[in-house]
């Protein structure tokens, strides 16, 4: 059975003129164009560091962060409570913002 599916598929694939070209060019144009419309890189992470460490090393790798175009240091918190309760104010605003978009369009 799967023979003959086979057998006409490819009876079909060379009988239609336009069929070939297609299977080459399609692949040639997503490899040629995928590039420019896709891009997987990770920039502009927005991150809280909490150094509790304090020293030269500690310090330099803050700095080499802030550096990065990868990340966004928003701020350097004296200590983790601090932290938290910065993190626990962004969360409010966060479900605010996500139940009024509930409310709104729900």
């Amino acid at each position: 059975m799967i023979k003959f599916l086979i057998e006409k598929e490819f009876k079909q694939l060379l009988r239609n003129s336009f069929l070939p070209k297609l299977i080459l060019i399609f692949p040639c144009m997503i490899m040629l164009l995928m590039p420019w419309a896709v891009n997987m890189e990770i920039k502009n992470i927005r991150l809280n560091i909490v150094d509790n460490d304090h020293s030269a090393v500690s310090q330099r790798l803050v700095n080499k962060i802030a550096a990065s175009t990868y990340f966004h240091l928003t701020e350097v918190p004296a200590s983790y409570e601090e932290d938290y309760g910065i993190l626990n104010w962004v969360r409010r605003i966060l479900s605010w913002r996500f139940l009024g978009i509930w409310s709104v369009t729900g």
